[in-house]
């Protein structure tokens, strides 16, 4: 009888044992084939813009270099990066110890020139009421009527001196050209700097930037530059500013290209007014120009389209609950997130966002995932 109990608890405890087993052979089994299960998204409708997007620099319109027209030793500056200036405002003042100095000695030869003009006038009036009574002698007449002549003569040389003198004294004083925020000071008190002429652009001192108004300079990439044209709208961002956005037109597409890093580019100046909001020159800045649009369109994800080596583009379609089927679907339209599918899907239906390892219709050995673009996918 012990012997019966035994062998019936043996089995007991046999079964049980080997219906866990079995459960966690089962769930490892489940586990297996949910992992095998890629990610999925449904098919679904939504408005699509294609666009060409690139970065570029922010300048403004109206950017004034601030040069002085004379040499001389800056004595101050009287503004620093980033003020904003009025027109007529001082910025910089050079020495003027010498300049007074020439300023009150062409004072003095002018003093000193009118002197001898009154001089020789009178010595020529007397050669003249001396000529009237017959007792002058023609040369001396003549010599003081061209004493007085020279004398007059010299008078205007002293006063272009003296006008040439009050003109480099007054732009010893150097004032703002036009309204604008103050920046790229380069010099300092002290720092003796060249005047620019017609042979030298003379020492930078700094510029004054029009804020009202900015343009980014970039580059746009050979195949898209078709679909730019000129006055095209554009919509303006800043990474480091993400609440800022501005409506841009295009203002200037270059005639020919330019070589930068091996690539072929087309440089562009996109046009934008601040509105009252503070964007400083340099910053970089996105540009976004939507080319194209289509609106409630059936779309899916682009990373799960995919191509082969004959650039046909084809999706893996959920048949049931882990099986999928290799399936070629015409797109149209893509940004950066999202391809139209114009035929080979239906709205609501899964598509896989990886390769699964099981395919119903069998596959292809390469495929490639399509790639994002600003145009068409074809």
């Amino acid at each position: 009888m012990k012997k019966i109990i035994f062998l019936v608890v043996g089995l007991l405890v046999l079964g049980a044992s080997s219906w866990v087993i079995y459960q966690r052979i089962h769930q490892s089994q489940v586990d297996a084939a949910k992992a095998e299960i890629p990610p999925t998204e449904k098919a679904q409708r939504r408005d699509i813009e294609a666009a060409i997007e690139t970065t570029g620099i922010a300048q403004p319109v109206i950017s004034t270099e601030i040069r002085s027209e004379i040499s001389g030793r800056i004595d101050a500056i009287r503004v620093k990066n980033g003020d904003v200036a009025k027109k007529g405002d001082v910025l910089m003042e050079l020495d003027k110890i010498s300049l007074n100095a020439d300023l009150d000695a062409a004072q003095r030869e002018l003093q000193a020139q009118e002197l001898r003009l009154e001089k020789a006038k009178r010595d020529y009036q007397r050669q003249v009421d001396l000529h009237a009574k017959g007792f002058a002698v023609e040369s001396e007449f003549a010599d003081a009527h061209t004493a007085m002549d020279l004398a007059g003569i010299d008078l205007q040389v002293r006063q272009s001196q003296l006008a040439n003198v009050q003109d480099k004294l007054s732009k010893a004083t150097i004032v703002a050209p036009q309204d604008g925020i103050v920046s790229d000071i380069t010099v300092n008190p002290g720092q003796v700097i060249i005047g620019a002429t017609s042979v030298n652009q003379g020492t930078l001192l700094m510029k004054i930037n029009n804020l009202d108004a900015m343009v980014v300079e970039a580059d746009i990439n050979e195949i898209d530059i078709p679909q730019v044209k000129l006055n095209q709208k554009t919509v303006v961002t800043f990474d480091s500013m993400p609440n800022l956005t501005f409506n841009g037109t295009i203002s200037e597409v270059a005639p020919s290209a330019t070589n930068r890093n091996n690539l072929r580019v087309f440089p562009v100046r996109v046009a934008f007014e601040l509105q009252g909001q503070n964007v400083r020159p340099g910053i970089s800045a996105n540009i976004r120009v939507p080319t194209d649009k289509v609106e409630k369109v059936l779309s899916i994800v682009i990373s799960a389209v995919y191509s082969n080596s004959g650039h046909d583009r084809y999706v893996y379609a959920r048949t049931g609950e882990n099986t999928f089927e290799h399936r070629s679907v015409e797109v149209g339209l893509a940004d950066t997130a999202h391809v139209e599918i114009k035929s080979g899907l239906k709205e609501g239906e899964e598509v896989a966002l990886s390769r699964p390892k099981s395919v119903a219709n069998g596959d292809i050995a390469e495929d490639t995932k399509a790639k994002a673009g600003n145009q068409t996918v074809k």
